[in-house]
């Protein structure tokens, strides 16, 4: 049950191309997207809490100062992709996005907050060989949509190990309001710099309502709940499965057709999250460090 959490959060975040894509087809830009979607999610949750308010009435400062460095976190990574996207193949820049769930293992183990094993960094492998697979992957592209692509990893895996200790004592719930209304404020900011419209074509706004509330609301829950239970590192390499359900929705909705390579892929993802995850007691391939 506690890697249902990481699970939904997953399966959230996958139906992001999808909506995204129908939102971007009505003409909307991107960046109005982004600053949209997080707005409406606060907007959203902000009503649910005035309506079931949290245990929490008011954060610690520090707390809160982590959550909104984080809310930023999310915003700037989302920016970058999508800078990436608009140099290099879209596959090149998801297959370097998901290096962060090495870089989160990583440094959780030189935080001392979790133990990183050769069955864990195994099982990286394996999911990152799957990914490679599943998106097909050219190595070709530019130099600038690759570091655009691999400093997303590196905020996303920031984020991550950032909000971790502060999810042990603020619940996950009420988190989300200052996660959200900081990465609104960030991309409302991006958008205007850039000379981005701050509102968007009549048509986008169902992708933007199912934007707000599946890969926004929806995932950043299962992620803090996640990161409660299992930490930063297992959080990571569950949110691996973002991938391959999105190649499944791809297939059922759009009529997008897999290759053998591609399933295969798929299958080694699943593999290698699930072989690391079945491994319980002392042999445990990643554990919440003593104290």
């Amino acid at each position: 049950m506690k890697r249902m959490w990481a699970v939904m959060a997953a399966t959230a975040f996958s139906l992001e191309g999808i909506l995204a894509r129908g939102a971007l087809a009505t003409g909307t830009d991107a960046l109005t997207v982004l600053w949209l979607r997080f707005l409406l999610a606060f907007l959203a949750v902000g009503a649910a809490q005035l309506l079931f308010p949290p245990r929490e009435k008011k954060l610690p400062s520090r707390d809160l100062g982590v959550l909104l460095a984080s809310g930023v976190g999310y915003a700037v990574t989302a920016f970058l992709l999508f800078a990436a996207f608009q140099r290099i193949a879209t596959s090149l820049a998801i297959l370097l996005l998901f290096l962060y769930p090495g870089l989160v293992a990583l440094g959780s183990h030189l935080l001392g907050r979790e133990r990183l094993t050769p069955r864990h960094g195994v099982a990286l492998l394996l999911a990152f060989a799957g990914l490679a697979l599943l998106t097909g992957t050219s190595l070709q592209g530019s130099l600038e949509g690759i570091l655009f692509a691999l400093g997303a990893a590196v905020t996303n895996a920031l984020t991550l190990l950032l909000q971790q200790p502060v999810m042990g004592r603020v619940s996950a719930y009420r988190a989300l309001t200052p996660l959200l209304g900081s990465a609104a404020a960030a991309s409302l900011l991006l958008a205007v710099f850039s000379g981005k419209p701050l509102w968007a074509a009549g048509g986008s706004w169902p992708f933007l309502a199912g934007l707000a509330l599946f890969p926004s609301v929806a995932a950043i829950l299962g992620v803090n709940k996640s990161l409660q239970v299992l930490g930063a590192a297992n959080t990571a390499l569950l949110l691996s499965l973002e991938t391959p359900l999105a190649a499944l929705w791809g297939a059922l909705w759009l009529g997008e057709r897999f290759t053998p390579l591609q399933a295969l892929g798929g299958l080694l993802v699943i593999f290698g999250i699930t072989w690391v995850q079945t491994q319980t007691g002392g042999g445990g391939a990643i554990r919440e460090s003593a104290g």
